[in-house]
Parts: structure tokens; sequence; C-alpha cells
């Protein structure tokens, strides 16, 4: 059993790149994860680590070709434990990241031969290089030591990544996942017992198996078929396979990339089913953040504990999509804006509390890797009625201006908005709720409502794709010309400025979803 699980990663290690990501910020490792996963590079798989112990424990786990190592989690340097593991690694290629920028730190980088020592707030651009450069690196030095696979097949790992000349083009492919990434050993055998032999080359990777063969077996879909309800029986798991025969010659190379990409179709269409393609699907290109009048009518629905009317919303926007599909990932990334909107109604209703965060933490890490898109929207949804029915519980001990200045903070867009509004929502009459706010605030009604809606403006200046009169529009200013002089009476510049002077591109913007949502 172990020489099998040793073969197993012998050729993991050599089919791609794993990637372990050791920073002592969970947000950190979060982002850079999301950040390689959409970058062009492909990695076999992808771990992270916020502690030198849980490093240790990652590093006996596997092997890993790159590893993007935080030098502050050490602050007597890296210890001998962590440094003997990591250089028993063939061929690892080492990412030093720090916050500071001197002379021993960069001295650490060097000892430990890494790529480069990156200094925090991380570059983003220099960071897709560097994890380019890792990999490339790291393949050409796994190339050197095992130039031969295996014999007795057409196809190997090395050939999902390079075009290698007189090699047969694959004329059809077969790809499988389940629900359910710790089930691919259990797949893999059902996989390699089901169609190994049959000019089939049977190839595992992280999370779902890939078979390539020259002839086309008679029998191959119902194979397919097979395979899937087997592992049902044996497991209990759900899976999902994809059968390719492309209609004309193309390399392993590009059927690999091809068929890789058709196993995101159970995220949309569920499991436990067999796609059968001759061409790959094509997916519909779509913004995937909230515009600025979504994120007021969520603000409006959260606010008023609609709770039918987003049920409605999500089930429009995510569970009634119909083909072609947005990319899996541009749908993630709409869920996770949701989200965000969501997370600023709990801290604005002081909810943001231990018993809250885990429930939220593990609700954002569903949508960003949960197999199915109809069990994320579920999840979500019982998560923002547990959430609105909290908030309900705790308006109930609000004081008349702490009512009134959460309800200014979720109305701030509301160019109609009057001091008379906000005193009837709080319970008193516009006089004695003046009076108290200042006493409780140190600021009359207009001038806070103005800060509001500066610190909202600030945020949205942050998205390129918004003018100076979208973002005045949407933080309730008459007009553009209006919010310029207003902007610029508090923050000593004016937005076009602040925005300059801000440097968020909408590069870095999609690259950390998660940090920018928050």
């Amino acid at each position: 059993m172990n020489t099998e699980i040793n073969l197993f990663r012998t050729e993991v290690a050599f089919m791609a790149v794993s990637l372990l990501i050791a920073d002592r910020d969970p947000e950190e490792c979060r982002g850079i994860k999301w950040f390689a996963e959409h970058t062009p590079v492909d990695f076999v798989t992808i771990a992270s680590a916020v502690s030198e112990s849980d490093l240790i424990r990652r590093l006996h786990e596997q092997t890993y070709q790159m590893i993007i190592l935080e030098l502050d989690m050490f602050p007597g340097g890296v210890p001998d434990s962590v440094l003997s593991r990591i250089h028993a690694f063939p061929s690892v290629q080492i990412i030093a990241t720090s916050a500071e920028a001197t002379y021993e730190k960069a001295r650490e980088a060097l000892s430990l031969k890494a790529l480069d020592l990156l200094i925090k707030p991380h570059s983003v651009t220099r960071l897709q290089a560097l994890l380019s450069k890792g990999v490339r690196e790291s393949r050409a030095s796994l190339e050197e030591k095992h130039p031969e696979q295996d014999q007795n097949s057409t196809y190997d790992y090395k050939h999902l990544f390079t075009i290698e000349e007189g090699l047969p083009e694959p004329r059809a492919a077969a790809a499988f996942t389940s629900s359910s990434p710790d089930d691919v050993e259990a797949l893999k055998d059902i996989v390699r017992s089901q169609l190994t032999g049959k000019h089939t080359s049977v190839l595992v990777m992280s999370s779902f198996v890939i078979c390539l063969t020259e002839k086309i077996p008679d029998s191959l879909l119902a194979d397919c078929r097979n395979i899937i309800d087997t592992f049902h029986e044996q497991t209990g798991g759900a899976a999902a396979g994809v059968v390719y025969t492309p209609e004309s010659p193309r390399s392993a190379k590009i059927v690999y990339g091809q068929i890789k990409d058709m196993l995101h179709m159970p995220f949309y269409e569920g499991y436990h089913q067999l796609f059968s393609y001759t061409e790959p699907p094509e997916w519909k290109k779509t913004d995937p953040f909230l515009t600025p009048s979504e994120q007021r009518e969520w603000i409006d629905m959260l606010i008023h504990g609609f709770t039918d009317q987003i049920k409605d919303w999500l089930y429009e926007h995510f569970l009634h999509m119909k083909k072609p599909y947005p990319e899996p990932k541009l749908v993630r990334t709409r869920l996770t804006s949701v989200l965000a909107q969501v997370r600023r109604y709990m801290r604005t209703y002081h909810l943001d509390t231990v018993e809250n965060e885990s429930a939220y933490q593990e609700l954002y890490e569903d949508i960003l890797s949960g197999p199915n898109v109809y069990k994320i929207v579920q999840n979500l949804h019982l998560f923002i009625q547990a959430t609105i029915e909290r908030v309900r519980r705790h308006q109930v001990a609000l004081d008349p201006v702490e009512r009134g200045i959460l309800y200014m903070e979720s109305r701030y867009w509301d160019p109609e908005l009057t001091l008379e509004k906000v005193s009837t929502e709080a319970g008193r009459n516009p006089f004695y709720f003046s009076d108290q706010l200042s006493k409780v605030t140190g600021s009359g009604f207009r001038a806070l409502l103005t800060s509001i809606r500066i610190r909202e403006a600030k945020r949205l200046l942050t998205d390129h794709s918004l003018t100076i009169k979208e973002v005045a529009a949407g933080c309730g200013f008459h007009s553009p010309n209006y919010f310029s002089r207003k902007f610029k009476e508090k923050e000593g510049m004016s937005p076009k400025e602040y925005r300059k002077s801000a440097g968020i591109s909408k590069e870095k913007e999609l690259s950390y979803a998660d940090k920018t949502s928050r």
C-alpha cells in the first residue's frame, strides 16, 4: 500500500506542480490561493499553512514543488526542522515573502535559494511572473530526473503540459471527478479496473482522473457509465464523467485543457451523470461584480429583512441560468460579491462575533470550492436567513440613536434621505433625535450623513469601471460637482486625485477578490 501511495505521489510530482502557501495571515493565504487558481499556471494541488506546526505537518503530508514562505513566521530565522524537510524535496522552488524590506530578510531569502523576496503587499504582476518561472524550472528539473515514465502507456503526464512531435493525437478522452476531492483514490481504482488495457492511458490528478486513448473502444460510453454507477455503489458518493471525442485531431495537451474545462459542467448540472462532447462547450462572458444599483438593492433587501425577495433574487441570478453558462470562477466571484454585502450588513449590526465569523468563513470556503452551485446557493440563503433573524433579535436592544445611525448606514445612497425620515425610523421626533445624535457622535445629522457618503465613495472609487458621476449618484449626491466639492473638503483632494493616489487597478481587485470584498 505504501509503495502504491509513493508511486502516486511521484506521478503527481512529475505531471504538475504542487504549491504550498505558508503565511500567518489566513486571509493572505486565501488571497494568494485564489490568485494562483486563476492564473494560467496549472497547479495540481494548492495547500496552506498558518503556523510553524501547521507548516511542518503539511511538509510531512506530501511533496511540494513550490513553496511561498513568509519569513516573518519565524522570528529567529527558519528552523532546521523546516529547512531539512523543504530541502529534502527534489526541485523545490521557493518564493520568500516578508513585510520587512531589510538586509536580514534578503540574506534569509538567499540562504533558502529563493527565486525572489516579495515585500508585502505583493505585486500581482511580479507574483504571477515568479509562479510561472517556478513552475518552468521545477518541470525542467523533473524532466531531467524522470526522462521516461511508463513504457507501456502512449501518454504520460508530461504530454498534458507539453507538445511532443511524433506523438499520436488521442482519438478520445474521458475524465471523472466526484463531489468530494477526497474520493479521488477510490475513483482512480475503479477507472483503472474498467479502462486500463483498452488502448487507454489513465492519469491521476489531484481531484479528477483523465484517460486518453488512441482508439475509440466500442464500449467506451457504457464503460464510463459503469464507472459512475460502480463508484456510487462502492462509496455512496456521486461522481460525474465527461467523454470527449474531438471532431478533428488535436494534441494531448489541448485535449487535456479542453476536457478539464468540461469537468466544470457538474457545477451547474449536478453529479451522477455522464456528459459527452465532440467540441468544447462555450462559456458566456459576464461581469462578476454587483453593480452599484444591485448593491443598493441588496442593502434594501437586507435592512428590511425581505427573505423571500432575497431567495427569488438568488434563484433568478444563479439557479435559472441557461446555456451557455458563465465560467464557474465568475459565478463564484459574483457569489462572493453578494456575500460581501451580507458581511457589511453583519458588521453594521455588530454581528461579527467568533461564532458568526466561523459560520461566515465556512460559507466563504464553500463558495470558493463547493462542487455544485445549487448547494452553494442553498447554504448562502440559509446563512442570510439566520443572519437577518439575529439582527431582528439584536435590534430590540438598540437605543434610538443606534437605530437611526444604522438606518443612515443602510440608506446613505438615497438622495432624499432626511432627518425626518431617519428620526421616524428611530421612533423619535426630529428635534430630540438630532440633539441626541449630536451628543453621542459629536456631529450633526447632515455632517454625519456626508461622512458616511464620503466613506462609501472612497470604496467605490477603487472600482475604475465607475465614472465620478456614477460614484456620486451611488452615494446619494445630487450632482457630481457638489460631490467633488464635499469630497475635497473632507479628504484634501478631488475624487479623481484620490482614485489616482489609491492606485488600485481592476486587475488587483480581481486577483484579491476576497480581501477587497470585506
